[in-house]
């Protein structure tokens, strides 16, 4: 189970783990209504290094990209879920300007991640690969949108897909073992 921290913490917390030589990955979201297309994001993020850290947009930024209604679950419930029901090592909330380019430099630059994760629909990817470039860092697409698996696709279905409470199997499901 991950840790929630705050923003504030970051520039410390990546300095020592890239002083112990730690891979950091970084990857950021809505992660409402949290389902297993967002676990299987996470478990390919994680993969690609030592420690995940993940970071929630504001309930204030969620409901300006998505719109009235949105996020279902408020950010404290979404920090919540997310450590507990992902692989995530360190999991914090985003700045309400993060759709601010200087504000998303900023946490590239603090946090120095040695691998950004992204899905194949990540918006700002082009600016992203520049200030990543400038130290050295790597952007990875780890995985596509998978249909029907998307928040959205649940409210306009009025569907949930069930959160399960024990990780193995919601790792089960969102790799598609049989086991």
């Amino acid at each position: 189970m991950g840790q929630i921290i705050d923003f504030s913490q970051l520039n410390l917390l990546s300095s020592t783990l890239h002083k112990n030589k730690k891979r950091i990955v970084l990857a950021t979201g809505v992660y409402d209504l949290l389902h297993p297309g967002h676990q299987l994001f996470l478990q390919k993020a994680k993969r690609l290094g030592d420690i995940l850290f993940v970071g929630l947009e504001s309930d204030a930024r969620v409901k300006q990209l998505k719109g009235p209604g949105r996020p279902v679950e408020d950010l404290q419930t979404r920090l919540q879920k997310v450590t507990k029901h992902t692989v995530a090592d360190y999991v914090f909330s985003l700045p309400t300007t993060f759709d601010k380019p200087r504000v998303r430099e900023a946490l590239i630059t603090t946090i120095k991640p040695n691998f950004l994760a992204v899905s194949d629909h990540t918006p700002f990817q082009k600016q992203k690969q520049v200030i990543l470039k400038k130290y050295g860092g790597t952007m990875q697409i780890v995985a596509k949108q998978i249909p029907g698996f998307s928040t959205t696709a649940q409210i306009s279905s009025k569907q949930r897909i069930p959160l399960l409470d024990k990780g193995e199997e919601i790792s089960k499901i969102a790799l598609g073992s049989k086991d």
